[in-house]
């Protein structure tokens, strides 16, 4: 049984490969408002997220309810409802407890599309809820063809949904982008260009506008690709390169909500008493390097009748003190009524590039001074209104200090003779008040720099060559830099075919183009090839990425911030031909694609043969195979070879694959289904605790080391908490709601059965189908341990949402924070868990009787 989960894990990822082809199908559309073409990706990521990628990750759970309907005839056997159900528990409760864990103490991972999240997570739960309703109270333990029917509408309603709270329709619309998308509309654009000159000046160029926007976000690792390179790590397959991309999970300070305020303690008896908290008034700040300084905000929370002091002190992160700024530490001190006090910090400008940097400001040692008598000398630092009335300030830490905060009522300021307070004591009567910090302890800081390397645009974002049959013509592409020449700067460029094919039609090598510091354009030579051409004109992309030394690209042309599009069209010399000229030429165009196709099939097979698909032969720094990778890898060669023979997603754009990987995965689902049936017997366990434990634990295992590796290489927690939810829904509405509308549609519309009259005209609890020997016949869905188990899921359900949830508000995320969290969350969730199988497995056996062969 593990043997054919592995075969399955294999051939899923192969399907998940064709679906990333199918999802990242382009399309080319002419503007009328700006008359020009632009290049769009034709699926919405969150709806391919509910759809090919849910039924990619889940194919097995689904394919397993649908042939099974068909292989018992329509009537509901096996252990496919069970599988969903318990694929459903172990995916929220095991994985994203393993997630939890799987962060660094003291790192967080939220979920940032909560509006998507929010409408997935509550289908999540309906979607079981809903099962309860109709198995056992609007008609018990059978299912009408409405109640399939609208089962199997809740997917496309939910996609709809999900697609909506992705648009802003349900609120949370104005979320900062990272950059300009198709995602958002010339609204949001000027909404956020607005609040950005207003917070950081009315002279603002757009590439600093763009640079503002991409400090918030990078794009993040597909899905398909996080569960392609888990599967292949488990098997011995060629490695997957996702790299971890750097975190910036704060907003501008300008953009930042306002910080929750944690209830000021009520304590008794002798316990302290924390009157009042200190926190910084945004957790992210961001300034030019040339600004000269960077005004940060303290506000106090609580009672504001006290005088009170907190320590600052800067951290380097990517900034470093005296290179990039000026290094600060000293007490700011809060008079009576005072709620926020502002201290500045230095920053360096200096003439060479760099990209933005980061540095931090941590709050510490909270005290109150009401009742300090102080002696005080040295020389104090005093800022008139809010300014902050900063004791001791120092430039930078010293040797001797290590850049400690002071503790106690010993007031020694380090680092800084001229600066000291002698002593303070304490005599306050009572149970002791004290001073604390807020969520917001430590500020980050980025500088983005101001020396322009310049934004990198094609000449021209068109071009149409006319070319002789009989003669290869060369063309030059230019590459312009605008808006600043600072630095060295390079580009890669790279070519994609479309009704034209590379070296057919024209020749070009992927490269990289150096901009030397002043350098203002340069370009490479382009070969249209001579190709016998009829009244036909074909069509190729060159496409600019990845820009490095602080360059970008020009957000307006075609393709966006991300890359630059120039879409080449080849057309011929000569006149119009016929219609049958044009469809030979295009037969004979299709045919060299087809020859491309057949290269990449040939490396599917080296691929399959080779430990790590034969990496370390291709790549001087690929790593050597380990042991586990040899054993792995011998031991699934089989599956590999078999799953060879399905065609590249060269063809068809993917949807070739796509078909043939799904007819795979039907095959091995089917050998699975009679394994997993041949082992219950095996081991005396009756088919449901069958399906929600080995079958559900073995289809879902390559999603966990999926969503474990998205948790740690993704700077939020879309891509591991945020798929769950969305896969659970999707299992029912498509996986049961499919199945159970084709079956109840079969049986309102079939003809009397013996085999029915015998399973059920005199079955117990079936009273709502008529007396026995008068029933109408109906597609039975026993609710029984099913329904049980189900409600048992939907009781768990509830309480894991409601702990991320608890997270989200107290922990500042879903995944990761403090240890005690996270083992205590993990643990809650693994407990919930035992308990489902626990109760589902007691429920099972009571009804089979107890166990027995």
């Amino acid at each position: 049984l593990f043997y054919c989960f592995a075969g399955v894990a294999i051939i899923a990822d192969v399907f998940m490969a064709g679906i990333e082809k199918v999802t990242s199908k382009k399309m080319r559309l002419f503007d009328k408002k700006k008359h020009r073409f632009y290049t769009f990706e034709l699926w919405n990521p969150t709806v391919s997220n509910l759809t090919l990628m849910a039924l990619g990750s889940s194919a097995p759970e689904i394919l397993l309810n649908v042939i099974d309907i068909f292989a018992k005839e329509f009537f509901l056997e096996g252990l496919g409802p069970g599988t969903i159900v318990g694929s459903a528990a172990f995916n929220l409760q095991i994985i994203i407890a393993v997630c939890i864990i799987a962060i660094p103490t003291g790192q967080i991972r939220y979920i940032k599309e909560m509006t998507v999240y929010k409408v997935t997570a509550v289908a999540s739960i309906f979607a079981y809820v809903w099962l309860v309703i109709i198995l056992m109270l609007i008609s018990p333990n059978v299912v009408e063809p409405w109640e399939g029917i609208i089962t199997f509408l809740f997917f496309p309603i939910l996609v709809l949904g999900a697609w909506a709270a992705d648009k802003g329709y349900f609120g949370g619309g104005g979320e900062v982008k990272a950059s300009f998308n198709a995602d958002m509309t010339p609204q949001e654009i000027l909404e956020l260009e607005g609040k950005l000159r207003q917070k950081h000046g009315e002279n603002l160029t757009h590439e600093q506008l763009l640079r503002l926007m991409e400090a918030l976000a990078e794009k993040p690792t597909s899905r398909a690709a996080y569960r392609i390179g888990a599967t292949r790590a488990m098997f011995g397959g060629k490695r997957v390169k996702t790299r971890p991309r750097a975190s910036l999970t704060s907003k501008f300070s300008f953009m930042a909500a306002k910080p929750k305020i944690a209830p000021i303690a009520v304590v008794e008896d002798d316990k302290p008493i924390e009157v009042c908290r200190f926190s910084w008034s945004a957790g992210h700040y961001v300034v030019f390097e040339n600004a000269g300084k960077v005004k940060l905000q303290v506000k106090r929370d609580g009672d504001a009748s006290h005088r009170a002091r907190v320590w600052y002190e800067t951290k380097d992160g990517t900034a470093l003190q005296g290179e990039d700024y000026k290094a600060a530490r000293g007490w700011i001190e809060f008079l009576e009524g005072d709620l926020e006090k502002t201290i500045d910090i230095e920053i360096i400008d200096d003439k060479a590039y760099e990209d933005n940097e980061d540095f931090y400001v941590d709050l510490s040692n909270p005290q109150l001074m009401d009742d300090m008598h102080l002696s005080c000398t040295g020389k104090f630092s005093a800022h008139s209104n809010n300014s902050a009335n900063v004791v001791g300030s120092a430039p930078a830490a010293d040797e001797n200090t290590g850049g400690t905060a002071p503790e106690g009522n010993s007031l020694q300021v380090p680092g800084n003779s001229d600066a000291q307070v002698a002593s303070a004591t304490v005599t306050s009567g009572g149970p002791k008040r004290v001073a604390g910090l807020g969520q917001r302890k430590q500020a980050q800081v980025t500088i983005v720099d101001d020396d322009d390397a310049g934004i990198l645009s094609f000449e021209k974002s068109e071009a149409l060559y006319s070319t002789p049959a009989t003669k290869d013509v060369t063309y030059p592409v230019t590459i312009r830099r605008s808006s600043g020449g600072c630095g060295e700067i390079s580009v890669h460029y790279r070519f994609e075919g479309d009704s034209a094919v590379k070296g057919r039609d024209f020749e070009g090598q992927d490269g990289v183009l150096v901009l030397h510091h002043g350098q203002m354009e340069a370009g490479f030579l382009l070969t249209i090839k001579a190709v016998p051409r009829y009244d036909v004109v074909d069509v190729f992309r060159i496409i600019l990425e990845d820009p490095h030394g602080g360059a970008t690209l020009d957000g307006s042309k075609d393709g966006g911030p991300d890359k630059n599009i120039m879409t080449v069209s080849i057309e011929a010399e000569c006149g119009s031909k016929d219609r049958i000229d044009k469809v030979k030429s295009l037969l004979h165009a299709k045919w060299d694609k087809s020859q491309v196709g057949h290269a990449n099939w040939a490396s599917q097979f080296k691929s399959a043969l080779f430990v790590n698909g034969g990496e370390e032969e291709d790549e001087d720094d690929a790593e050597p195979p380990s042991v586990f990778d040899y054993v792995s890898h011998y031991f699934t060669v089989p599956w590999k070879l078999l799953f060879a023979f399905v065609p590249p997603v060269d063809y068809c754009g993917g949807w070739v694959t796509f078909v043939c990987a799904l007819l795979m995965i039907g095959f091995v689902t089917m050998i699975i289904g009679d394994m997993a049936g041949l082992l219950g017997c095996v081991l005396c366990l009756p088919v449901d605790i069958t399906a929600i434990t080995f079958v559900a634990l073995g289809t879902s295992l390559p999603d966990t080391f999926a969503s474990k590796t998205a948790a740690e290489q993704d700077p939020y927690a879309d891509a591991s908490v945020g798929n769950v939810t969305g896969s659970n829904c999707v299992n029912v509405f498509l996986g049961l709601g499919l199945p159970w509308m084709i079956a109840s549609l079969h049986w309102s519309i079939q003809g009397r059965s013996e085999e029915w009259n015998k399973r059920y005209q005199f079955a117990d609890d079936l009273d709502w189908l008529g007396p026995p020997g008068m029933r109408e016949q109906a597609f039975v869905v026993m609710a029984g341990s099913l329904g049980f188990s189900v409600a048992v899921f939907s009781g768990t359900a509830v309480v894991a949402i409601g702990i991320l949830a608890l997270r989200r508000k107290f922990v500042g995320g879903e995944l990761g924070g403090p240890a005690g969290w996270k083992w205590c969350s993990a643990g809650t969730l693994t407990l919930l868990w035992l308990v489902y199988i626990g109760a589902s497995a007691a429920q099972s056996i009571s009804e089979a009787g107890g166990l027995s062969c």
